[in-house]
């Protein structure tokens, strides 16, 4: 397939990120096809995440998808990153405190009103921005927080540093468009999709340490998640899935 053949001098680096690669005329002339042939088969890679076309500069090949756990495992950023052989950089937008809205109290299960300490964290891999972190902590469970540098210290670390670790999170996924905030911060056209996570992290002490809401760019990010075979529908096991 001629899908196959191009996918293969993406994969080669015959055709590297960011390069502009033959139209589609050009390609249909080379492999001796149709037109529309040879526009379905840069579809099926546009959709698949590889090529990206632009107005007035043609077919680009993409920056491959970083595949994270973020859904499944509590694992700082920075370790992800690594493992992906990507460089992450935070940079801390603001940190300050602030008294609990009632969305936040809910969250925590504090009082409305009462001081919390919010970050807001924007995240980089290799350079680019991928995902933009709204963290709320309850100043009384913390109350030395303002003392730490988050662009360097990992959230999670500090909460274990200080004998009260997250033990377990509760995630909750939704997709909504990046608007000029979004846009502006995390260099995507308005309108690109981002995918919304809710973190409820849950301590030692029994109480919620964190409550987050992370935006990351829909167009380089694709989260696995393992999932179980409800019993009596089907043989059971463990399956990965793509989002």
């Amino acid at each position: 397939m001629i899908r196959d053949e191009i996918l293969g001098l993406i994969e080669n680096h015959t055709y590297n990120e960011g390069e502009t690669i033959p139209s589609d005329d050009e390609i249909a002339e080379t492999y001796g096809v149709s037109g529309p042939t040879a526009h379905r088969a840069i579809d099926l890679l546009v959709e698949a995440g590889y090529l990206e076309r632009r107005p007035r500069k043609g077919t680009i090949v993409r920056t491959p998808r970083i595949s994270q756990r973020y859904g499944t495992i509590l694992q700082s950023f920075d370790d992800e990153m690594h493992q992906h052989n990507l460089v992450p950089r935070t940079q801390v937008i603001s940190s300050h405190k602030t008294h609990a809205s009632a969305e936040v109290a809910s969250s925590l299960r504090i009082k409305e009103g009462a001081l919390v300490y919010e970050i807001v964290r924007l995240r980089y891999a290799n350079d680019a921005p991928n995902v933009l972190v709204n963290s709320f902590v309850p100043l009384d469970l913390y109350p030395h927080i303002d003392d730490v540098d988050f662009a360097h210290e990992s959230l999670y670390a500090y909460f274990a540093g200080q004998g009260n670790p997250v033990l377990k999170a509760r995630r909750t996924l939704i997709v909504v468009k990046a608007d000029s905030y979004f846009s502006a911060l995390l260099d995507v056209p308005a309108g690109d999709p981002l995918e919304r996570f809710s973190t409820i992290a849950f301590t030692s002490s029994g109480r919620i340490g964190e409550y987050s809401v992370a935006y990351y760019r829909g167009d380089i990010n694709a989260f696995e998640f393992n999932t179980d075979v409800v019993s009596g529908s089907g043989e059971s096991g463990d399956f990965e899935t793509d989002k």
